[in-house]
């Protein structure tokens, strides 16, 4: 849908051209309030009045459970207090900055000091303007222009959003521009929300095919016993019940280069976190080396071909992976243990294995044991395995291969769906608040 109206340069670099009949105004001549929030004297409980924080505020509107408290019998002057319709816009943190949305209750709220409060005339639009603030154009220009500061420490400057020139047209159509984007919006969100769901049920349906394979065969016909585990149920009759130690020629952790006086580098022997261990597999990003001398000084913790590395430290304990060859040579960190198997076939098998429910259950119990998740070796070198045959071992390993990559397509295309919906989003917002497209067309 295309705009029929004539364009001009809107002369602000970030806007490009609008609608002749557009203009390009500073914010200040069609706001009353421009403001940060008040710095809260936090309460206990929720006896006190609600305060909204960044970590309150997203796009799709407010996260109310998020709310603090600000002591009632502190509270004086009107610094903050918030109305119905305010425009709500997170000022402060990488990752958080530019992010707003509109106060959608009534009732007594307050805003805190990392919360700029914009209050627009009768002239304005607060929807609208919360769309125009989603453009990337706009956000572009707010963390180039707006945002003074060290990284992690950028904030908002309200005096230059203040004088940030804004796209507005009659007030009537800015409203029918919102009323559009919700429309539209909505129903893109509901295409990516389906589409997100799909994933998640592919991603469940092929652990449940992984968790079948490694603890029950391909065939559902040969004899079972009891496999002696607690809560684990039964398993072929001709596998071993083993532990990883009885498995493995070593069970060892990587060591951090600090702790022999040196430093990553920008190349050279390529060194592995817990970071490049993902979905199942090694990843090259992000990217950390240690150069030789270092790799032989920390000579203990050099990796092999098909070792299994485990993340034994932090949110994604229990998360492991096959090293493969193009990987060499490598090393590692003290937050991942490697496991060097006598048999190295066997290695797929078992990380397969790491990831069903019974040993992540496992993994767990035993890491939140101290206040930061942590697994040690000897946890790991006593945590069961079950043993096939070789040649079954190998006949699974070929037909997890062929269910991960059958995920991987069918979970690859529609994750690229929902990009493609999201960009769609993003260049229908980005037209409709500069009139690239008529939604008084769209209306009628």
């Amino acid at each position: 849908m295309t705009c029929e109206r004539t364009l001009k340069d809107s002369g602000v670099s970030w806007l490009g051209s609008l609608p002749e009949d557009w203009a390009a105004v500073p914010l200040k001549q069609r706001t009353t309030l421009v403001s940060r929030g008040r710095s809260p004297d936090y309460a206990d409980d929720d006896e006190g009045v609600p305060i909204v924080n960044q970590a309150c505020i997203y796009w799709d509107g407010i996260r109310y459970e998020n709310v603090k408290w600000q002591r009632r019998s502190t509270l004086s002057g009107e610094r903050g207090r918030l109305r119905y319709g305010d425009l709500l816009v997170n000022s402060t943190g990488t990752g958080t900055l530019g992010r707003a949305t509109l106060l959608d209750r009534t009732g007594e709220f307050l805003a805190d000091s990392h919360v700029t409060v914009v209050r627009t005339t009768r002239e304005a639009s607060g929807s609208f303007l919360r769309y125009v603030l989603q453009t990337e154009t706009y956000q572009g220009y707010l963390y180039s222009v707006l945002a003074p500061g060290a990284t992690n420490q950028i904030e908002l400057s309200r005096e230059g959003l203040r004088r940030t020139p804004f796209p507005m047209p009659r007030v009537d159509e800015q409203r029918a521009i919102a009323s559009f984007l919700d429309r539209k919006t909505a129903a893109i969100d509901a295409l990516i929300a389906k589409k997100e769901r799909l994933i998640e049920l592919l991603q469940e349906k092929r652990q449940a095919l992984i968790t079948q394979a490694v603890t029950s065969g391909l065939d559902p016909s040969v004899p079972m016993k009891k496999s002696g585990l607690s809560g684990f149920g039964n398993v072929p009759s001709h596998w071993t019940v083993s532990r990883v130690r009885y498995e493995a020629r070593l069970v060892s952790k990587g060591t951090t280069p600090s702790t022999v006086g040196r430093e990553l580098t920008t190349a050279g022997v390529r060194f592995l976190k817990a970071e490049n261990l993902l979905d199942g597999a090694v990843r090259p990003d992000p990217e950390f080396y240690i150069d030789e001398q270092t790799d032989r000084l920390l000579q203990r913790s050099r990796l092999k071909s098909h070792d299994l590395l485990i993340v034994i430290a932090g949110a994604t304990t229990g998360k492991s992976a096959v090293l493969p060859p193009a990987f060499l040579p490598s090393n590692t960190n003290q937050a991942v243990c490697f496991v060097r198997l006598k048999e190295t076939t066997f290695a797929p098998f078992l990380r397969a294995f790491f990831s069903t429910r019974y040993i992540q259950d496992l993994v767990w119990l035993s890491a939140v044991q101290a206040a930061q998740p942590n697994l040690s070796m000897e946890n790991i070198r006593t945590f069961p395995c079950l043993v096939p045959p070789t040649d079954e071992v190998n006949r699974i390993v070929a037909y997890l291969a062929d269910v991960e990559q059958r995920s991987a397509l069918l979970t690859g295309a529609a994750r690229a769906q929902v990009e493609k919906l999201r960009e769609y989003r993003q260049v229908l917002i980005t037209a409709a608040v500069t009139g690239k497209i008529d939604v008084s067309k769209e209306a009628a």
